[in-house]
């Protein structure tokens, strides 16, 4: 969230906004959200946290992940 309201600021060409939401990012003063989705499978909800390795099914889900992005590049 800070860092598309930087971008705003940018985008307005207000360069001292923009380098203090930054600067609030790196020094710790305000927190970067997880990116996170989720996934149903047969009624069960699976919620995924970016680089996050500690599913115990971790390596079947690549395997199928790589499966359909294979399937997808195929269809265009």
């Amino acid at each position: 969230m800070h860092i598309l309201v930087s971008n705003l600021y940018a985008a307005k060409e207000r360069w001292e906004d923009a380098a203090n939401i930054r600067a609030s990012v790196k020094y710790g003063e305000a927190k970067k959200q997880l990116a996170f989705s989720w996934i149903e499978i047969k009624g069960n909800v699976f919620q995924f946290i970016c680089n996050d390795k500690s599913h115990p099914q971790m390596k079947e889900i690549h395997t199928e992940l790589e499966s359909l992005s294979a399937v997808i590049r195929e269809l265009g």
